[in-house]
């Protein structure tokens, strides 16, 4: 549904993705919760990271799937948004987990 959304309002992934990973989260984590991803990313597999991206974006996609202006996704993402960071983790390990072979971030 939300890739699907992203697709109708022509969201790549330069919108929702690289902005996370240009600031490494810094942008939109508060402080306490950057430390804790970051605890999380240097702990586990270089994966993870990337993983936390997807998440990131699951976690979101109620906010997500309200807007309809690029503008909206754009600041969005360069903004730190209330997020419940037990289950952002959470949501991560479950996406490194079952992400296939094919497309899974491992080197």
């Amino acid at each position: 549904m939300l890739l699907h959304h992203y697709s109708l309002n022509k969201i790549t992934a330069q919108i929702y993705a690289w902005p996370l990973l240009e600031s490494a989260f810094s942008e939109v984590l508060t402080a306490a919760e950057w430390l804790q991803m970051w605890d999380h990313i240097l702990t586990y597999e270089v994966a993870f990271f990337h993983c936390a991206v997807v998440a990131y974006n699951i976690v979101q996609r109620h906010i997500l799937l309200s807007f309809g202006r690029k503008e909206d996704f754009s600041l969005f993402f360069h903004s730190q948004n209330p997020v419940n960071m037990k289950r952002l983790l959470r949501v991560t390990f479950r996406v490194l987990a079952e992400t296939s072979k094919e497309n899974h971030p491992s080197i």
